[in-house]
């Protein structure tokens, strides 16, 4: 098809086309291809928004795709990734038809760019970016990373700058972060990957203006200490339930104002935190008051509840890893035998965990949450009392990071990954992982490109010999979390070899 045809076909039809039988009957003649093979022959040149279809003269004039190709240069090569909500924004005004973030996202694979997804939104990413890369990852490498990978490095670089300007500052502006450091992004696309950027930090919102901060850097009254003891220390004696609305309600009444809006306190978990940083009384109650558990029983429960369980009562060793029973495609690691975890490269107790996933600020049990072996925690815990109270050895991670099955049984065909995204070895046989599931071929090329990153070896060894990530990062480009990944890659990439 030439662009005569094309822009013949957009002057008869210039509200787009379908390829129902019945609307194609009243064009096909007319644009003069054949009934049968219209859809075919047509909708592979051609956008699909809604029940409708449209080529590019539909949509703009040529000047105006040249313009857009430009934009979309300039700013993969200036910052290596933008948001789809940033280019509608930018294409509204051109392309009229274009109305949503999702409408935006299909122009930009219409005209040949690459997408990413980060929890349900789409970003546009670079295929080479050296200025985020630096430290991180080698620029020959990084073309090869699927754009899921290329995305998640690009923000690895992202998160070191933004971290660093929080530290200095104490807070960050997002309009301004916005309009001077990333016009790439929307505001609705950076409330997304904040908790991958800045888990520490907390939005609020301050006379219409979101900025984020960090807990510490809050100013509260001198004497806030002092009164919100005072508070805790009255109810916790009158054995009734301390939430945030309680708390709140009580400084109301002893600053004559409203504390928590004067204060931008509004977040639950952040005033819950900033009130057990301050509280000055019994460490129980500051540490239950922390995780959000503070009930009219806090008082007597030191003395009656049994010793909290722990990863290592249930025989789960560090390493591990543990599956979120109402998302299983939310995964974290144990961090050591107590029931801390690390999740997104951030450490937290699993119960903290759960109330993230559950976006509530207290009430979730995290052993009941989460599972291993397809057992909830909870239930592992019950179990193992039954049966007196055995618990199973704990098993060295090393022993069992990867291994191959040679004829995958039936289980294998359940696995949420689609097939032809598993990873498979030389034989074509399926790459098996900690909990027997496949492996996907995106995580193995980041397990077969770990031994090419220089220096590696020589801080696997360190490692090994006892030293810390915190110790070795130093001497290394990349900071403690990163290493922590590579030097896992590493791990799995011997045990692989040695298993071969």
């Amino acid at each position: 098809m030439d662009k005569e045809f094309w822009l013949k076909l957009a002057k008869d039809n210039p509200n787009g086309v379908s390829f129902e039988p019945l609307a194609l009957r009243l064009w096909h003649k007319r644009a003069g291809v054949d009934f049968g093979s219209a859809e075919s022959l047509l909708s592979p040149h051609m956008l699909k928004l809604g029940k409708s279809w449209f080529c590019r003269p539909m949509l703009a004039p040529e000047e105006t795709w040249t313009a857009l190709d430009g934009w979309i240069g300039q700013n993969l090569e200036q910052y290596g990734f933008f948001s789809a909500g940033s280019f509608l924004r930018r294409v509204r005004s051109d392309m009229p038809k274009i109305k949503t973030e999702s409408d935006a996202a299909a122009l930009l694979e219409f005209m040949g760019y690459e997408l990413a997804d980060y929890q349900g939104r789409k970003f546009c990413v670079a295929e080479d970016y050296s200025p985020a890369l630096a430290g991180f990852i080698s620029d020959d490498v990084f073309e090869f990373l699927a754009p899921d990978d290329r995305l998640a490095t690009i923000l690895e670089g992202l998160r070191d700058n933004l971290s660093r300007r929080l530290r200095e500052n104490g807070e960050i502006w997002i309009d301004d972060l916005l309009r001077e450091d990333l016009p790439n992004l929307d505001a609705e696309a950076l409330e997304t990957i904040r908790n991958l950027l800045l888990p520490q930090a907390h939005a609020q919102d301050i006379d219409g203006r979101t900025v984020w901060s960090l807990p510490e850097a809050i100013c509260l009254p001198e004497d806030f200490s002092e009164k919100i003891t005072y508070v805790i220390d009255v109810w916790s004696k009158l054995k009734r339930g301390l939430g945030a609305a309680t708390l709140g309600d009580s400084l109301n009444i002893l600053y004559g104002l409203d504390f928590r809006e004067e204060y931008g306190l509004t977040d639950n978990a952040l005033f819950l935190e900033q009130c057990a940083n301050a509280y000055a009384g019994q460490e129980y109650l500051r540490t239950d008051l922390a995780y959000g558990r503070l009930t009219r029983r806090s008082g007597e429960r030191r003395r009656k509840r049994r010793k909290d369980t722990n990863f290592q009562d249930l025989g789960i060793p560090p390493g591990s890893v543990l599956r979120f029973v109402r998302d299983p495609s939310q995964i974290c690691e144990t961090e050591d035998g107590t029931s801390r975890v690390r999740y997104g490269g951030e450490v937290m107790y699993i119960s903290t965990l759960a109330q993230r996933l559950l976006n509530i600020s207290d009430g979730a049990n995290g052993f009941r949450e989460f599972s291993y072996d397809g057992e909830t925690l909870d239930k592992r815990r019950q179990r193992l009392e039954r049966e007196g109270g055995e618990k199973p050895a704990p098993v060295p991670r090393q022993a069992d990071i990867i291994v191959r099955r040679k004829h995958p049984s039936a289980a294998d065909s359940g696995d949420s990954a689609p097939e032809d995204n598993l990873a498979r070895d030389e034989n074509g046989d399926l790459i098996l992982g900690l909990s027997g599931r496949p492996l996907t071929k995106s995580f193995w090329r980041d397990v077969l490109r770990a031994p090419r990153i220089a220096g590696i070896e020589n801080w696997y060894h360190r490692y090994v010999k006892g030293e810390s990530y915190e110790d070795i990062a130093p001497a290394t480009p990349y900071g403690a979390d990163y290493l922590h990944k590579l030097l896992f890659l590493y791990k799995v990439y011997l045990k692989t070899t040695r298993s071969d």
